[in-house]
């Protein structure tokens, strides 16, 4: 058992007998493992590959990837850094080498994860699928799995951002019948606009554990979420772009290595809890250079000051405006909060800009 809990979440790992590494336990406290299927298909990551079979009688879900049971394990590392603990786990099969990348936090409840993966052959591979997180068996529990199970979905368009709603598996088309649907609950975007109709993000609660598990995923082009069941089991799958989805298709050359879409899981015993420690995670990661413009190391944006100054003169008022009011114009995704707490820095910055345009450049 490998345990990298901290006081803020359980997690806790599992090495089967077979080889294959498992999440035995992920919340924000250490839950009885109680999941009625077998641990074979709660492995940490899931890859599928051009070319080979899933398997698994899966429908469209990403379930029973073609390396996901082949893949075993090699060795992990832990050690502390600047956030605080960091795994690195190492998988390996015929094809590739797979690396499960943890990071926690000291002061919040906030799992970071992604997923490298290596192609150790003498042949080319086409990556089609990969994990960025896969939890599978977070609804323990005795009570009716429709009453016990809530999953908030962030609508999104323009002028309407961030309408987050409620619904149980039922409301969303999800009913259990048998120890595996067909059935899938699955949200996508395809293209660099990626918060068209939804947040790259989700969260899905069981409340008689009263755990609750909040999702952002860290990419602003193709992303794929999905949440369903397996053997008894539900799960919920984090991504960037797939080749089902998005058309996606990533050629890996011998000895090149390909590194997934970063994604950030927040636990708390209910919604509001859970967005309050994905927020304090957040912002650490905003950063404000002076001069050279403003870059979000979060998502990897760079707006420039400089291309701000053609269109100052006749957008400025609107600009002011609306960050005056708390719009964010670079990180559309984050919460109201976070969309106050850079647009007020930022309209500090752009107030000397507007400034110096309509006064320095004129007298």
């Amino acid at each position: 058992m490998i345990d990298l809990s901290n006081n803020k979440l359980s997690l806790v790992l599992d090495i089967t007998e077979g080889g294959a590494v498992i999440i035995k336990s992920f919340g924000n406290r250490y839950i009885e493992d109680e999941r009625k299927g077998d641990p074979r298909f709660c492995n940490a990551c899931e890859i599928h590959i051009n070319g080979k079979n899933p398997d698994d009688h899966h429908f469209c879900k990403h379930t029973g990837g073609s390396e996901t049971y082949t893949l075993k394990y090699q060795s992990h590392n832990t050690y502390e850094n600047e956030y605080g603990k960091k795994t690195e786990i190492i998988l390996q099969n015929d094809s590739i080498k797979a690396t499960v990348h943890y990071q926690l936090y000291n002061d919040t409840a906030v799992l970071r994860a992604w997923t490298d993966v290596e192609n150790i052959s003498v042949e080319p591979i086409g990556l089609e699928y990969v994990a960025s997180f896969t939890y599978t068996g977070f609804d323990t529990g005795k009570s009716p799995l429709n009453d016990r199970i809530k999953i908030f979905l962030p609508h999104n368009t323009w002028c309407r951002e961030s309408n987050w709603k409620e619904y149980t598996l039922s409301d969303l088309g999800y009913e259990k019948t048998t120890a595996f649907s067909g059935k899938r609950i699955s949200v996508s975007n395809t293209g660099s606009f990626s918060c068209k109709e939804y947040l790259p993000m989700g969260a899905i609660s069981n409340t008689e554990e009263k755990c609750t598990y909040l999702w952002q995923i860290e990419n602003n082009g193709s992303w794929q979420w999905e949440i369903s069941d397996i053997d008894n089991m539900l799960y919920f799958k984090l991504s960037g772009p797939t080749e089902q989805e998005n058309t996606w298709y990533k050629e890996l050359l011998p000895c090149k290595k390909f590194e997934s879409v970063k994604c950030a899981i927040s636990v708390g015993a209910d919604f509001n809890s859970a967005l309050k420690d994905l927020t304090l995670y957040r912002r650490p990661f905003l950063s404000i250079f002076y001069g050279n413009g403003i870059y979000d190391r979060l998502f990897d944006r760079r707006v420039v000051l400089g291309a701000i100054d053609n269109d100052i003169r006749r957008y400025g008022t609107f600009f002011f405006r609306n960050i005056l009011l708390g719009y964010n114009l670079l990180v559309y995704n984050f919460t109201t909060f976070e969309r106050r707490f850079v647009g007020l820095q930022f309209a500090v910055i752009l107030w000397r800009k507007i400034f110096q345009t309509f006064v320095f450049d004129h007298f």
